[in-house]
């Protein structure tokens, strides 16, 4: 093996191997699966929901967010059509614009919520500790930007 190969196999190695923990994994709990409270989903997306108009302004461009009945669901769109931003089932509304495909998830990992909402080419996340009355940030509010 050549001196580049076998310095490209060890960095490779090493890459992959920094990314493995012997901790518990990622659980990932559907809208309808997670045993949160109402008010502690409602806190959650109405704090990321208040956050996202700080990047894409209620009104710049219709949401477009299938239907869910769950829980989950309905309070995320509670927290959207409340901080004034329009929601629709088809890819266009009646305006012409564009309407901006919405994903929102909330999962638990070692003892906290981790919440994401993304939203055309903004994604928002941030973790929570969950009671029965609410949740409270407990990580800094991360913002990733897609070209």
């Amino acid at each position: 093996m050549k001196p580049a190969s076998l310095s490209l196999a060890v960095a490779a190695t090493f890459l992959l191997s920094s990314c493995q923990t012997d901790t518990e994994t990622l659980t990932t709990h559907g809208p309808s699966s997670s045993s949160l409270s109402e008010p502690a989903v409602a806190a959650i997306s109405g704090d990321i929901v208040s956050r996202l108009a700080e990047q894409v302004a209620p009104g710049s461009a219709p949401l477009r967010l299938d239907e869910d009945q769950s829980p989950h669901g309905v309070a995320w769109q509670s927290a959207l059509r409340s901080a004034g931003y329009v929601i629709s089932a088809e890819p266009a509304v009646p305006t012409g614009k564009r309407a901006l495909d919405v994903t929102y998830g909330i999962d638990e990992f070692e003892g906290q919520i981790l919440a994401r909402l993304a939203v055309g080419t903004v994604e928002i996340t941030r973790g929570y500790n969950a009671s029965l009355d609410g949740a409270m940030p407990v990580t800094p509010l991360s913002v990733i930007t897609r070209n």
